[in-house]
C-alpha cells in the first residue's frame, strides 16, 4: 500500500509539473486527494451503509475524529459540509436555537473583527457565541454563499431516510457545559425535526450528565478532560487531519494520550452503531 501511494504521488508530480510554482502544489494534491487516491470500495462502503453521522459542534473535534475513524465519508466520497462541522458553538443553546429555526437568525449580529480567543481578525457571532477560524479573509458574501449551502445540507440530511447518529462535543466543565435539560431540549429539537426517522444522540463528554434516561441518547466521558482540551486537541488534531491512525509510517509527534482518547471513543462509537 505504501508504495502504490508513493507511485500515485509520483504520478501526480508528472502530470502537473509544467503548472506555474504557486498553483503546481495545490493542484498536485487536488489531483491526488481527489482522483489518484479514490477508492471505490471506501466510496460503496459509504453509499451502502444504513446510517450517518452529523456532527453538532461544539467545534471541529467531531468532524475530524468521526472522518479520520472512517465512520463519515470524507467530500470526496460526496459527503456534504454542515454548518457545525468547521466552526465552534460555545453554547449548547444556540445549537438548539438555530436547529430549532431552521438557522433563521444564523446571521444576525455576525461581524468580521478581531477575536480575543482566536487572537485574530476572524467571523464571529456575539449573539450565539460562536466562532467560524476556517473562514478567515472571506467577505461576508463568500461567507453567507458558504454557510448558506451548509445549512441546506444540514436541512437535507435531517430528512434522509438513513438513521442518523448525531454527536455532539464538550470538554469545558468551567464554561457553557450541559446540564439534564441542555441535552434534553436539544434531543427534543432533533425529534421534532427528524419526525418518526430514526436517530440518536451521542455526547462526547467530560463528566457524565445525572438524570439522563433516554435510551437514544449515548455518553461518552473522557475522565482527564481537565488537562484534555489544553494540552491533548494539537496532537489530535495532526494525528487525524495528516493520517498518522492509518499510517505508522508517519512521525506525527502526537500524544500518546491522543491516541488513547481517539482509540477510546472510536471503540465505544463502534458498539453503539
Amino acid at each position: 500500500m505504501l508504495i502504490n501511494n508513493r507511485l500515485k504521488k509520483i504520478f501526480s508530480k508528472l502530470l502537473t509539473f509544467y503548472l506555474p510554482k504557486k498553483l503546481r502544489k495545490k493542484y498536485r494534491n487536488k489531483l491526488y486527494d481527489q482522483f489518484l487516491n479514490f477508492s471505490i470500495s471506501e466510496y460503496l462502503k459509504y453509499k451502502l451503509t444504513n446510517y450517518k453521522f452529523i456532527s453538532l459542534g461544539d467545534h471541529c473535534l467531531v468532524r475530524m475524529l468521526l472522518t479520520g475513524a472512517k465512520l463519515k465519508a470524507q467530500k470526496k466520497y460526496g459527503e456534504k459540509t454542515c454548518p457545525f462541522d468547521l466552526a465552534a458553538h460555545k453554547d449548547i443553546k444556540a445549537i438548539v436555537h438555530l436547529i430549532k429555526n431552521d438557522f433563521g437568525d444564523f446571521y444576525d449580529f455576525i461581524e468580521y473583527s478581531y477575536c480575543d480567543a482566536h487572537k485574530k481578525e476572524i467571523w464571529h457571532s456575539k449573539k450565539f457565541n460562536s466562532y467560524y477560524g476556517h473562514e478567515e479573509g472571506l467577505s461576508f458574501e463568500q461567507f453567507k454563499k458558504r454557510y448558506d449551502e451548509r445549512i441546506k445540507n444540514f436541512i437535507e440530511y435531517m430528512n434522509c431516510k438513513k438513521k442518523i447518529y448525531f454527536v455532539y462535543s464538550n470538554y469545558n466543565l468551567k464554561e457553557n457545559y450541559p446540564n439534564k435539560e441542555d441535552i434534553l431540549n436539544l434531543y427534543s429539537v432533533l425529534k421534532e425535526k427528524r419526525g418518526k426517522k430514526k436517530f440518536s444522540l451521542i455526547l462526547l463528554i467530560a463528566k457524565e450528565i445525572d438524570g439522563i434516561n433516554e435510551k437514544n441518547i449515548y455518553q461518552i466521558t473522557e475522565p482527564d478532560s481537565d488537562t484534555f482540551e489544553k494540552k491533548e486537541f494539537g496532537g489530535l488534531f495532526q494525528l487525524l487531519t495528516i493520517g498518522g491512525v492509518n499510517n505508522p509510517h508517519m512521525n506525527l509527534g502526537y500524544t500518546d494520550d491522543a491516541l488513547r482518547y481517539y482509540k477510546n471513543v472510536v471503540k465505544q462509537i463502534k458498539t453503539i452503531i
